[in-house]
């Protein structure tokens, strides 16, 4: 009858549709199971969004923050700070004291002045003139570098010996390239320098310099423990391609291969980690000094007394203080912003401390202790009655400067945001400025020490 055979047509129509379903159904299926898969391996998805505290969060990246702790063992040992400190104090070394002058050993450029800014504007185009001696600095990003670089120009420019209307200038190079372009330096008529930072607070900078000051991002606790896993960019980036950390790619004069010490398949891990702490060790010996950022006033004292230099030297006014300054981004030539000051929330904080970020910059947080390590152990080496009157010196001076030369220091940016490179009185950019008024100061002072 009629309403039989509709029936078995829509029997048949159902089994069809079941058929044609079926693959899709498996499909979907299929792909359900690799997210989740990748979600137990790390691999975060983007979930539901919550609100917690104002801030925006995903599931996958809040498991990562409330799962962080300090228990990944290397050989049965646990990575804290204490192991750290343990394992640095086996590889940190005295940083040598150059007994020639400044002027006996350091290669020199006879320019004048105007000759001088050409040629630290354009020398870093030429590859070739990297291993030729000279006070040379790797520039490591968001480690104090510029206020270094800075005092690196300040000491080219104080040292500097007349010869008519030029001057002969030490060569010196602070410039951000990576520690493989001074592998051939010459030991002898060079002294190459460099500064490490904590990996944490270190790649936080670069997060609120970069992308929030310049390129106006946001700073959701999602967005910047994303950026902290993803972002490996040799110069801009939180981390490396599984290379040991930032700063330890960023200077080792030894090109090391993506994904040697860590890989996003076993975030936890650090692989070959013998080989790894050769290479931190190997930076110690390569470098004849590194700064420790957060302890720049000993950094700087340090680096006076092994170079023999005088206390006026290394006196400047700082480049950049985030969060009452504007500051040139130099990709935008024409442009400048407020500094935004960096911060972290309970989760950042607490997926810093992790396993997870640890493991990713092992290299960085054993580099960095065993420079702490190694800044005691020089400091120890010239002799505390020594070290503890220049570092007293040093910072009477430099309180002194904040209050003779506050309004003194003009910036290429203006206090109120504008670019006007041409009003600055700065040794280079923004380096070194007000350095007129720190002259004037040292000789109304008749500073000779």
């Amino acid at each position: 009858t009629a309403p039989q055979e509709l029936v078995i047509k829509f029997k048949i129509r159902q089994l069809k549709m079941k058929v044609y379903f079926l693959p899709l159904f498996l499909l979907t299926i299929a792909v359900w199971s690799l997210i989740n898969a990748k979600l137990n391996r790390g691999q975060y998805w983007e979930t539901d969004w919550t609100e917690t505290t104002g801030l925006l969060l995903t599931d996958g990246i809040l498991a990562a923050a409330h799962n962080a702790t300090e228990t990944h063992p290397i050989d049965g040992k646990i990575l804290t700070d204490k192991y750290f400190r343990e394992v640095a104090s086996s590889i940190a070394r005295e940083f040598p004291r150059r007994l020639e002058r400044l002027e006996d050993w350091c290669p020199t450029l006879r320019m004048s002045g105007e000759e001088l800014q050409f040629w630290w504007k354009n020398h870093k185009k030429d590859t070739s003139r990297r291993d030729k001696g000279g006070l040379l600095f790797v520039k490591n990003p968001k480690a104090a570098s510029s206020s270094i670089a800075g005092v690196l120009r300040r000491i080219v420019m104080q040292n500097a010996i007349a010869n008519g209307t030029k001057s002969f200038y030490c060569r010196t190079m602070p410039e951000h390239i990576m520690g493989p372009a001074f592998t051939a330096r010459d030991r002898r008529n060079s002294f190459l320098l460099s500064s490490v930072r904590d990996p944490g607070e270190r790649a936080i900078s670069r997060y609120f310099f970069t992308l929030v000051s310049h390129k106006s991002k946001g700073y959701t606790d999602y967005e910047i423990m994303k950026w902290l896993r993803d972002d490996n960019h040799d110069q801009f980036g939180a981390t490396s391609k599984g290379q040991g950390g930032h700063s330890t790619n960023y200077l080792s004069t030894t090109t090391i291969k993506p994904f040697q010490f860590w890989n996003q398949k076993h975030p936890e891990m650090v692989q070959n980690s013998q080989e790894l702490q050769r290479i931190v060790q190997k930076i110690l010996e390569d470098y004849d000094f590194i700064f420790v950022s957060e302890r720049m006033d000993e950094s700087m004292v340090v680096l006076q007394l092994l170079l023999g230099l005088s206390v006026k030297d290394i006196l400047i006014s700082s480049s950049k203080t985030a969060g009452s300054s504007y500051c040139h981004f130099f990709l935008k030539s024409d442009k400048c912003t407020k500094l935004q000051k960096g911060f972290t929330s309970p989760a950042v904080h607490k997926y810093l401390s992790g396993s997870t970020w640890r493991a990713m910059n092992y290299g960085d947080y054993l580099l960095r202790e065993a420079a702490d390590i190694s800044l005691d152990k020089t400091i120890k080496m010239l002799g505390h009655k020594l070290f503890d009157k220049a570092l007293t010196e040093y910072q009477r001076l430099k309180e002194l400067e904040k209050i003779t030369c506050e309004h003194d220091v003009v910036y290429p940016c203006s206090d109120s945001g504008n670019w006007e490179p041409k009003k600055a009185n700065c040794i280079y950019n923004d380096q070194g400025c007000g350095y007129q008024c720190v002259d004037k100061m040292l000789e109304e002072m008749k500073v000779t020490l």
